[in-house]
């Protein structure tokens, strides 16, 4: 058939039509109208005009971008069973990653085999964990990026699974193995689950980050942020970022909202009389979200953390305070209702 002529590729008594496409004599490629279930090494027929032309053997089953020169050389890695090869040259095109998970359809071979080829290739990584094989420059660009964090905040305390959320692109095994070489090289130390800046005291760290936590609830005001979220923002690990939180509650310094939020004291403060004052005529989800521009979210937060508040009733899901609560007795004579 000729250089993108009609062919029909055909298994026992499956048929799918495609195009055939030369890469040269002996390699070519199919593009079929219909996905076909094939595997690395299958024999099949290609038929054209109804009539048989040539068994051909599958090299490639899953379409790769391959730029045509790459995709040649891979070609013929695959024709030399050399898999090592062709496992590169997969690897630098995946910039995040090359997964072998499909090892067995893509290269028939058993895990155990494929993961014995990967770990031999030098100054790529493989995460077993993952089963993805990593590019060099993958590799010294992620280690540069979570340096960078230390960079910017020289009080980070990341830890595997707070970089996993940033990075989920990225194996366990792989981030493990960058903290270390960044250890090794004297950049982190390891607190526990913890990596620190080399050379931060323990105590200065915690009062440091409690300060920096401090700030960004104040910048925040009356909307308070989701705490995973600024954690994540500011490269601390939640647990951590949890614990000093409390502190400065403790400390009365921040309030804990509801919600598992939290605002600094000082707004809280600032806040409370309006709060109030707008109880008189009764505060639900909906006025709050009117009054102050307040996400659902964040209403709830606020109107638990008023249900703290001494002489706050709930009355069919709306907060009183006293002059409210003397205006609008509960409607069925029933105890105040505390739900949100």
């Amino acid at each position: 058939p000729p250089h993108g002529g009609e062919v029909t590729l055909v298994i026992g008594a499956g048929r799918w039509p495609g195009s055939i496409y030369y890469y040269d004599a002996a390699t070519v490629r199919l593009v079929l109208r219909k996905p076909a279930a094939l595997r690395f090494g299958e024999r099949v027929l290609l038929f054209h005009r109804e009539a048989p032309v040539a068994g051909i053997e599958i090299l490639s089953p899953l379409y790769d971008p391959l730029r045509p020169g790459a995709k040649r050389r891979l070609l013929s890695a695959l024709k030399e069973r050399d898999f090592a090869a062709a496992f590169m040259l997969l690897a630098q095109n995946h910039p995040r990653g090359f997964g072998l998970l499909n090892a067995s359809q893509r290269f028939d071979l058993e895990g155990e085999e494929a993961v014995r080829i990967a770990r031999s290739i030098p100054g790529f990584f493989f995460d077993e964990s993952a089963m993805k094989l990593y590019r060099p420059e993958t590799v010294e660009t992620l280690r540069g990026e979570i340096a960078q964090l230390f960079a910017q905040n020289r009080y980070a305390a990341v830890s595997v699974r707070m970089l996993r959320r940033r990075f989920p692109w990225a194996g366990e095994e792989f981030l493990d193995f960058l903290l270390q070489t960044l250890v090794a090289d004297g950049l982190l130390e390891r607190e526990g689950r913890l990596y620190i800046q080399s050379g931060v005291d323990r105590d200065q760290l915690r009062e440091e980050t409690a300060n920096l936590l401090l700030r960004r609830l104040e910048a925040a005001g009356i909307h308070p942020p989701a705490p995973n979220a600024l954690f994540d923002d500011m490269a601390i690990e939640r647990g951590w970022g949890k614990t000093l939180l409390q502190a400065l509650c403790e400390a009365g310094r921040a309030v804990a909202l509801g919600e598992g939020r939290y605002a600094a004291k000082s707004v809280a403060e600032n806040f409370i009389p309006k709060l109030m004052e707008a109880a008189d005529e009764g505060l639900d989800i909906k006025k709050m979200k009117g009054l102050f521009r307040f996400s659902r979210k964040e209403a709830v937060a606020w109107l638990e953390w008023l249900d703290t508040m001494e002489g706050i009733v709930n009355i069919e899901g709306k907060r009183y305070g006293r002059r409210g609560r003397e205006s609008n007795p509960p409607s069925d004579g029933h105890p105040p209702d505390r739900r949100v």
